[in-house]
């Protein structure tokens, strides 16, 4: 968990700890991705593709990620 919180700053461009859908959207497309080893995401990833992605993650529905939302979408039971 601990590694996720340092990395999750550069995810929450405004810090204000949570990721809304354009923070995820521009993290998903970006070369480094979501900050996790090896990663190689999409630059050309769709918006189509990115709000379902969002809308999957969002589990409370309030247009939010936060930590625990993040770590669930990451890592599902």
């Amino acid at each position: 968990m601990a590694e996720i919180e340092l990395e999750r700053p550069t995810k929450d461009a405004n810090f204000d700890g949570s990721i809304s859908e354009d923070e995820m959207a521009a993290a998903l497309k970006a070369r480094s991705g979501l900050g996790l080893q090896g990663s190689v995401l999409n630059p050309k990833m769709s918006t189509e593709t990115t709000k379902k992605l969002f809308a999957q993650a969002d589990l409370n529905k309030d247009g939010r990620l936060d930590i625990q939302e993040f770590v669930s979408w990451l890592w599902p039971s």
